[in-house]
């Protein structure tokens, strides 16, 4: 009697248990770890990033290793659990992503954070009980501290939309119509992106689909309930700050050049208000430059 082609496949396949190769693939991560952590411990200095997120509802401190100036690709090399989202709780945190980096003999000359308000004090050299005057850190005293710039230009975005009342009303449209656009996906024939609060500037791909799909959209909504001209102005302000975002998004974007693409981006929307009389470039010209180059910090 033939056997199944099942029966004949396992004679010959030596399966491994779950907890064998549970056991391998562990064992090549840890060793694949190694060898980054070592490639890292070879450099007179790297950065590290951290950056807070909730997934699933648990909230954790991401640490990435940097080396901008080398061939090194970065590399998340821990995650750690938070109690919360206040100074305290970052200053717990913050140490155990530096634990690794003690073992392997990796020296870190900046930390870039995303620039909230509890993280800049657990940060904070003049906060008593800040990392800075923990001795479990190597070098902490000399150790820069820079906010991330794309952190920055999403926040100046968001809160120049909070305090004008014309970039609230078409931006509140704008993510009533991708509302729209994606309970009628099958006329618009296409999935509108939906609105991402902390993804950065992500209204811009918003807008764009907007444009781009606008005589579909006349089939879901009163055409003479959307003024397509201004989606067209907020989306030339939208376009110079997603512009800075993936510049400053590149790892090979060199720090001293900062400053100068700021300025640049500010000129530009500054123009948009002079040449085309855009609505809505000098609102966020002002919000940018208050929350970048004029900020305590200078953004830095």
């Amino acid at each position: 009697k033939s056997k199944s082609p099942r029966a004949t496949a396992l004679k010959y396949f030596n399966r491994i248990k779950r907890d064998k190769l549970k056991y391998i693939m562990t064992k090549m991560a840890f060793q694949k770890h190694g060898i980054k952590m070592k490639q890292f411990s070879k450099l007179p200095y790297a950065s590290i990033a951290i950056d807070e997120g909730t997934t699933s509802g648990i909230q954790n401190l991401h640490f990435v290793l940097e080396s901008p100036l080398t061939s090194l690709k970065s590399y998340a090399y821990k995650t750690v659990q938070m109690q919360g989202g206040k100074a305290a709780d970052y200053i717990k945190a913050i140490p155990q992503g530096f634990i690794q980096l003690n073992i392997s003999k990796i020296k870190i000359g900046s930390i870039v954070v995303d620039g909230n308000t509890a993280q800049l004090k657990a940060l904070n050299p003049y906060y008593k009980k800040s990392i800075f005057h923990f001795n479990n850190i190597p070098n902490v005293k000399n150790i820069l501290i820079i906010p991330c710039l794309c952190h920055r230009i999403h926040n100046s975005y968001k809160n120049a939309v909070k305090n004008d009342k014309s970039l609230t009303e078409i931006v509140d449209l704008l993510h009533t119509i991708a509302d729209k656009c994606r309970m009628n996906q099958k006329v618009v024939g296409a999935i509108c992106p939906p609105h991402v609060d902390n993804r950065w500037v992500y209204d811009f791909d918003i807008v764009k689909f907007v444009l781009f799909h606008k005589y579909k959209i006349f089939d879901i909504m009163d055409k003479d309930d959307i003024q397509f001209s201004k989606f067209e102005e907020l989306m030339k302000c939208l376009k110079v700050l997603k512009c800075i975002v993936l510049t400053f998004e590149n790892p090979k974007t060199k720090f001293q050049d900062a400053f100068i693409i700021l300025e640049r981006a500010i000129n530009c929307l500054e123009e948009l208000k002079t040449a085309e009389n855009n609505e809505y470039a000098e609102k966020i010209a002002a919000s940018l430059s208050k929350y970048t180059i004029e900020a305590k910090d200078g953004g830095l």
